[in-house]
């Protein structure tokens, strides 16, 4: 996909790889897992920090957010159905966490991206589907800056692991 993006003009300007092991900080409003801490910790490792010198000042209604995982948060969707097949309630929290949007929405209040957000059911290796699936967005023109994430949590056969990429047109490598 690398090739693709310098055929089109754009660069990857930023990059963010968080290994099995380091930390994520937690999401208020998100329990059960990690997936939500994981997008979030590795939006910021990318992007910077949310407090206003970013690399995403200016762009936030130019920019996409594009999240790829294999299970998204499998863990949180397995808790929920085993509550309801025992007949509890389950908690809103956990229903509310058991797609991938609302830990998106997170990241796109913080830097206030309010363009195309998607998100991709990989197949293969999340990060190269989710860099693929923004060929519209690049041919496109409809955005200057491309967010895209992809994140896994441990478990069948898969390791922890999240990363990031920011993409512009025109930028070099930083």
């Amino acid at each position: 996909m690398s090739g693709d993006l310098a055929t089109r003009g754009w660069t990857t300007v930023a990059r963010a790889d968080l290994g099995a092991d380091e930390p994520a900080t937690p999401v208020p409003g998100f329990l059960n897992s990690d997936f939500a801490a994981l997008i979030r910790t590795v939006a910021h490792a990318c992007v910077g920090p949310p407090d206003g010198s970013h690399r995403l000042v200016g762009l936030g209604d130019d920019t996409a957010l594009v999240l790829a995982s294999i299970w998204f948060d499998i863990d949180s969707l397995e808790r929920a159905a085993e509550l309801v097949r025992s007949g509890k309630p389950v908690h809103p929290l956990l229903f509310h966490q058991t797609v991938p949007t609302p830990a998106l929405g997170v990241v796109a209040r913080d830097y206030g991206i309010t363009g195309p957000v998607w998100c991709v059911a990989a197949n293969g290796d999340p990060l190269a589907e989710a860099l693929a699936s923004t060929e519209p967005l690049l041919a496109g023109g409809e955005v200057r800056a491309v967010l895209v994430l992809a994140v896994e949590i441990a478990g069948r056969g898969l390791t922890r692991m999240a990363s990031g990429r920011l993409l512009r047109p025109g930028w070099e490598d930083r």
